[in-house]
């Protein structure tokens, strides 16, 4: 009975229902499998279902999407160890078996190193890589364990190495995801984006820079600012960008051909965190209890203070009120603040009746319909209006950390980056973006993220995600501690692609 527990245990972790720092998450992808221990001391396999969950370990049969099945000779005894594959379990001769990543991620123009984990180890190897339509590509050192290919094109690749060892030898395929990707070659300070206009801003210390990127074209354009940005806004109308700098506030201009600042104004404080509507900037700086805002025609300032420590503000789509997130204070609770009509000043605050009760995680994000403010944690707070409807709790979307959130172009599901963090390592997995249906909240996709490149040392951390007026996807993931060249990339999907 012990050793059947602690095979039980075994089989949770490794399917997902535990994560560390996370609590119960799916992780998986539906339709995937993914190896798991039996009792018999024999290894089966267990597919994913639609809810994003493993189905308990099956140790004989065949999962429908997983191929797993009794073993004979030298190769497959089940295909998908979390998504990517296991071959060589089976009777007979025996080769190595062979263990495949979960279906990485990659970025077009990124060279990628190929691998598998061998049991026992192979002497041999040959490997072969089929991009999009089967088409052959390139491989590097394709008898070696660790090859390299070169994606060229966005799509699904399909990784085939062989291996063998005295015992014989045993074939694996495997599906590699490449990703439509820019590398960046600065780590960017501060981010926004404004659907309207289809615009990606991003804020530069060195030089003190602001890029301002049309998603649809990928073109930039450079706007020198006097200081290095610290937090960026766009106006509603997307034709201003608010730049957030020590101890004072630019504006730039889309106006004319040209995007150029058009004012400075002092500032008595640092925003750290900044929105705006169409009159004035409101920000929180460093002491994070005072609310400042600034008009933004002739630069006049005012500020209140609050007993809230906030993070990040979110405007309303109406313009007279916006709202945040409790940040590293107790109770953990979201907050909302009224703007004045005439004045433009805020005039009240109030956090919600839960007070603490449900865990906001120090962040949140307004639906784009203003109806909805969705939590770091996934809790979802219905809006209204009026005082005594508003931040009224209305569900909670599968648990994340979630380090931001958008939505599809017709609203129908929210569009979530999440990054766990594995406490007992201390270092973050692997990014995730997830689909959730705003209907139901269930997760209807995921998208596992790449989590390294070739070409930085370290990890890459989850940033930003846009949606764009086209409905496509575009996420900035950056370099986290321990990457010595400071870089970023931008992923762009396009909805129903690979």
């Amino acid at each position: 009975m012990k050793t059947a527990w602690w095979w039980a245990i075994a089989a949770a972790l490794t399917s997902g229902a535990f994560a560390m720092g996370g609590g119960c998450v799916p992780l998986c992808t539906p339709g995937s499998t993914q190896a798991c221990a039996c009792t018999n001391s024999q290894t089966g396999a267990q597919l994913c279902r639609s809810d994003g969950y493993f189905d308990p370990c099956r140790c004989s049969g065949t999962p429908t999407a997983g191929g797993f099945a009794p073993g004979g000779g030298t190769s497959g005894g089940f295909g998908g160890f979390e998504g990517g594959g296991t071959g060589g379990f089976g009777g007979g001769s025996m080769g190595p078996m062979l263990t495949a990543p979960r279906p990485p991620s990659i970025v077009v123009g990124d060279a990628f190193t190929l691998s598998v984990t061998a049991m026992p180890a192979a002497t041999t190897w040959s490997w072969t890589v089929a991009g999009p339509g089967g088409v052959p590509i390139q491989v590097t050192d394709a008898t070696s364990e660790t090859p390299v290919f070169t994606p060229t094109l966005a799509g699904e690749y399909l990784a085939t190495v062989t291996a063998g060892n005295a015992g014989g030898e045993t074939t694996l395929s495997f599906p590699i995801v490449a990703i439509e990707g820019r590398v960046l070659a600065f780590k960017p300070t501060s981010v926004a984006s404004h659907r309207g206009t289809n615009r990606l801003a991003l804020g530069r210390e060195q030089p003190s820079t602001v890029e301002v990127f049309d998603v649809v074209t990928a073109q930039s354009r450079t706007v020198a600012v006097s200081r290095a940005p610290i937090s960026l806004a766009f106006t509603p109308d997307g034709m201003r960008l608010l730049v957030g700098q020590v101890a004072q506030l630019q504006v730039i201009s889309f106006a004319g051909a040209t995007p150029q600042v058009v004012a400075t104004w002092p500032l008595g404080g640092d925003p750290v965190s900044l929105t705006a509507n169409a009159t004035h900037a409101y920000w929180i700086g460093t002491s994070e209890r005072d609310v400042n805002w600034v008009r933004l025609d002739t630069g006049q300032t005012a500020s209140r203070f609050y007993f809230y420590s906030m993070g990040a503000l979110r405007m309303h789509p109406d313009e007279l009120r916006f709202y945040g997130a409790n940040r590293g204070v107790s109770p953990d609770d979201v907050v909302r603040f009224d703007i004045d009509v005439d004045g433009g000043g805020v005039t009240a605050a109030n956090d919600s009746r839960y007070h603490g009760d449900y865990s906001v995680c120090g962040e949140a994000w307004l639906s784009r319909d203003g109806t909805q403010l969705i939590s770091s944690c996934g809790v979802l707070f219905r809006v209204s209006r009026l005082w005594s409807d508003d931040l009224v709790y209305g569900g909670r979307i599968p648990q994340q950390q979630y380090r931001s959130v958008d939505e599809s172009i017709d609203g129908g599901a929210f569009i979530a980056l999440a990054q766990l963090t594995d406490a007992f390592h201390d270092r973050a997995e692997a990014p995730l973006l997830m689909t959730v249906e705003r209907s139901s909240l269930r997760q209807s996709g995921v998208r596992l993220l790449p989590s390294r490149l070739s070409s930085l040392e370290g990890q890459l951390l989850a940033s930003h995600v846009f949606v764009d007026a086209s409905d496509k996807q575009h996420v900035l993931l950056v370099g986290g501690p321990g990457v010595p060249s400071p870089r970023a990339v931008w992923l762009t999907f396009t909805p129903g692609a690979p």
